[in-house]
């Protein structure tokens, strides 16, 4: 059995030296990505997030963040996670993600949850 001080002294040190790199690798392209969300926030437009899983929730935290405030109080910042609009992301996943083979399971999801699906779209 390993040492526990050990172990976690070299998972400490290993994180830390990961989250080093990612910090000067990530440094130029994360300035770049908010020249880009201020350029579209001045320009009347807005920043949307997006991801699945537990990234669709931070995307949703992101949003609203923007939206509500982050640190201080200060004008709203337009921002959206499109994971919340639920419509156009079942649609889509069932109409045009969903390989022919995950159909069926698909199918029986939506009839699990006695839901109703109209699709205005070729199913097969």
């Amino acid at each position: 059995m390993p040492d526990l001080d050990s172990f976690w002294q070299a998972e400490a040190d290993e994180h830390k030296a990961v989250a080093d790199k990612t910090f000067a690798t990530l440094k130029a392209p994360f300035g770049q990505m908010l020249d880009a969300c201020e350029k579209a926030v001045r320009g009347s437009g807005k920043i949307m997030f997006f991801g699945n899983g537990g990234s669709a929730a931070d995307a949703q935290h992101l949003a609203t963040e923007l939206a509500v405030r982050y640190i201080k109080d200060r004008a709203a910042i337009a921002a959206i996670a499109l994971t919340t609009d639920t419509s156009a992301l079942t649609v889509s996943a069932l109409t045009r993600c969903f390989p022919a083979r995950s159909r069926p399971l698909a199918a029986k999801a939506m009839s699990l949850s006695a839901s109703v699906h109209r699709a205005t779209a070729p199913m097969s």
